[in-house]
């Protein structure tokens, strides 16, 4: 019987998704908030996950809060009365970062292999035997898939278009656009603040899509702010027009940005325009599946 646990972490700039269902923003502070957050204690420090600014840091391997951000994810994951997790975990990249950064991410993460820590005042040692690393949003495909994939996360959207050729997956042509559901929440707030002036931040955009606005008791129309969702759109399809044949190919979308726009792209190009199953778990199902593969 095996003496670990296989756990696929998708640490992406919006969001913390692992394959055991654990969600939460990919922001951490050691300043206590108001409202109860997971807690978090490692390397001495008291950290509170989901809370704080976001690290906006392009590249992930150079990110300061990578690592806490991963034990606060396992820690959060496993929850027996176990206080020794071993884990064997599996780890995503855009594609445009995968080759240049893979073997730094898995040096940097076996660099620091082995921690105690306490989540939310329970302590647990957690040793990770071994990571492997996977390019985000080819992975969440099925094998026998063809098509492009389109992967929206917090600060990229990762294109590529994906062809099985004598049996084997190629990977053509991907791009990697430097906007994602970060970009579309603040310029959203930013219209509205500007516009009825307010100071609301980016937490309350989702709230604001979802809700509407309701100023001074009555509710307001914001659909001029609705407009930047559009013109990501419409630069995100002008992109795709140069790089692929849209007309001949099926477009897959994933990743937590697809829900804001997947039926706008799915009205401009049609029926073949697909939503993958709870695209924001998408990646870390994925990767929970490779591991499986690999190491049992």
């Amino acid at each position: 019987m095996k003496d670990y646990e296989i756990l696929g972490i998708d640490i992406g700039n919006c969001t913390t998704k692992t394959s055991t269902g654990i969600i939460f923003d990919s922001k951490i502070t050691d300043i206590e908030p108001l409202g109860k957050s997971d807690m978090l204690f490692m390397d001495k420090k008291t950290y509170w996950l989901g809370e704080g600014n976001y690290d906006t840091t392009y590249k992930k391997v150079d990110k300061q809060s990578y690592l806490k951000l991963l034990y606060g994810a396992i820690g959060l994951s496993e929850q027996s009365s176990n206080k020794i997790i071993n884990n064997c975990i599996v780890l995503g990249l855009p594609l445009s970062q995968f080759k240049e950064d893979k073997m730094s991410l898995v040096n940097m993460v076996l660099a620091n292999r082995e921690k105690i820590i306490r989540i939310n005042n329970t302590e647990k040692q957690i040793i990770i035997q071994d990571v492997e690393v996977f390019p985000e949003g080819v992975v969440t495909l099925p094998d026998d898939y063809e098509g492009i994939v389109i992967d929206i996360g917090g600060r990229t959207t990762d294109c590529a278009l994906v062809v099985n050729e004598r049996g084997r997956r190629r990977v053509l042509n991907p791009i990697s656009l430097p906007t994602g559901t970060i970009n579309l929440y603040k310029d959203f707030i930013n219209k509205v603040n500007n516009k009825f002036s307010l100071d609301l931040g980016m937490n309350d955009a989702e709230r604001l899509m979802l809700n509407g606005l309701y100023l001074d008791g009555k509710r307001t129309n914001i659909n001029f702010a609705v407009e930047v969702y559009k013109q990501f759109v419409d630069s995100l399809i002008s992109r795709l027009q140069v790089e692929y044949s849209l007309r001949t190919n099926r477009i897959s979308l994933t990743g937590g940005g697809a829900l804001l726009v997947y039926e706008q792209i799915r009205d401009r190009l049609g029926d073949g325009v697909t939503l993958q199953d709870r695209p924001t778990l998408a990646n870390a199902r994925a990767y929970y599946e490779l591991g499986c593969s690999i190491w049992q």
